[in-house]
């Protein structure tokens, strides 16, 4: 099966930090890799923070053969002189990218609880397409989606990092 995949990096790393978790790219990679679809697509949309040093994680991800959307974040300044930063989702270039590949998959795969993507899950749907959604438990999960995916999947332990493991390609 002609398989997009998509991953709303911002959703599960926050996600993943609120349990004291780390999302093992490398392990999503190849449970796709090994499901026995035709992966036609495996996308990771990440902001990039002006003050932040991700050079390391982008240049891993694309190793491990992800393409990927970075948008550059703006830092601004509330009222009160709090820095702030705008521009800090991916939601439309996800939307975006789906439905400018639309013809080119069977099974569409979002990497994210984000209940923005409700409304895309429901064109899909009407559009014949298999939708499934992989996201980490809790308030992160927007429970809509069990209305409208075909599949639900949450990550476990086998898609997170663990530091004793002797891998010379996480950062």
């Amino acid at each position: 099966m002609r398989t997009f995949v998509q991953i709303d990096v911002q959703n599960l790393f926050f996600s993943a930090k609120d349990i004291n978790k780390r999302i093992d790219f490398l392990k999503i990679r190849d449970h796709f890799a090994k499901s026995g679809d035709d992966i036609v697509g495996l996308h990771a949309y990440i902001i990039r923070t002006p003050d932040a040093k991700s050079n390391k994680f982008e240049g891993l991800l694309k190793s491990l053969n992800y393409e990927l959307n970075i948008k550059q974040a703006v830092i601004g300044y509330s009222a009160e002189g709090q820095r702030i930063y705008k521009g800090t989702d991916q939601d439309l270039a996800i939307c975006i990218d789906c439905m400018i590949n639309i013809e080119k998959f069977d099974k569409w795969v979002l990497m994210s609880g984000d209940g923005d993507f409700i409304d895309l899950c429901k064109h899909l749907k009407k559009n014949g397409k298999i939708v499934e959604v992989w996201s980490i438990p809790g308030t992160s999960f927007n429970k809509k989606f069990c209305d409208y995916a075909d599949m639900i999947h949450f990550l476990n332990e086998s898609f997170f990092y663990t530091p004793d493991e002797n891998r010379q390609d996480v950062p």
